[in-house]
């Protein structure tokens, strides 16, 4: 065999590789990642923690995005995922029905059904995203199903979280009032925050938060190795999961449970964060 007909078997044999591997990769994409769901431990420890909220666990999802590109079966899995944690606080954190989905009376029902089967003691908290703002209805369907399922909605306001004392954390919701963060975020209490849009964490540099958790570009949902996501969001341009700021205080950028515009995954697995507090 002469010298140019190996380099040519060679050639062939990467061609083929790279292309076996391609295809491998969009099936996974496409087939099987939309639809695994992963629980993600974390651990906050601090000494702001007061000991009376020591081993409170927190269950996070976000961006559900309810309608065609998430049915009633995968809401169901995510939901008795959650369950199955049986967290002391429940955080979503926004966009709970794709925009524009028309969603029936019947949908809304379900809902609130999945929402009223976590029973998390400490209560039930979201914030709002972009597409629960789209349209006046819109704004109203969705809190008719936080209303009808106890689920409190932070809206640039914050609620005290206490367990059987007097000592507890301070659970902040950003809409987009990032002067009242700021004012009010406390020194003294440990402060967990909660958006939807990152990059509004950019304008709390001088703000007394001790973590911040946000969603939004569904961890830019498809990410090439190298290049990153495959298109910008805006409100997470400036922070993703493959683009990252360092600010004053640490932070976490779910990748959601749902996918937007296409039913589509890579390098992004759908997530649940299952946050334990410590006393430090």
């Amino acid at each position: 065999m002469n010298c140019y007909r190996k380099q040519l078997i060679l050639v062939i044999a990467i061609l083929t590789v790279i292309s076996i591997s391609l295809n491998i990769t969009i099936y996974r994409a496409f087939k099987v990642n939309p639809y695994r769901l992963e629980v993600n431990y974390i651990t906050l420890k601090d000494e702001k923690i007061p000991s009376d909220m020591n081993d409170v666990t927190i269950a996070y999802f976000t961006d559900l995005q309810f309608g065609e590109l998430q049915n009633e079966k995968e809401c169901k899995k995510i939901f008795e995922k959650i369950k199955n944690l049986n967290p002391d606080l429940l955080i979503f954190g926004g966009d709970l029905i794709e925009n524009a989905y028309p969603i029936t009376e019947e949908e809304i029902n379900f809902l609130v059904s999945l929402f009223n089967e976590i029973e998390s003691p400490l209560g039930k908290f979201a914030v709002l995203g972009e597409k629960d703002l789209e349209s006046d209805t819109r704004t109203s369907e969705v809190n008719r199903i936080y209303s009808q399922s106890q689920v409190e909605v932070l809206s640039d306001s914050y609620t005290k979280l206490t367990k059987q004392s007097s000592n507890g954390i301070q659970l902040m919701g950003l809409l987009s009032n990032t002067d009242y963060i700021m004012k009010n975020s406390s020194l003294e209490q440990y402060t967990l925050l909660i958006a939807h849009q990152p990059d509004l964490f950019n304008q709390l540099s001088n703000s007394f938060v001790n973590y911040a958790i946000a969603g939004h570009s569904h961890g830019t949902q498809v990410t090439y190795p190298i290049l990153g996501g495959y298109k910008e969001v805006e409100g997470a341009k400036t922070i993703n999961r493959t683009k990252l700021e360092k600010l004053s205080f640490p932070y976490i950028i779910s990748m959601g449970t749902g996918c937007s515009h296409i039913k589509a995954r890579l390098n992004s697995t759908s997530e649940i964060l299952y946050i334990m507090l410590k006393h430090k």
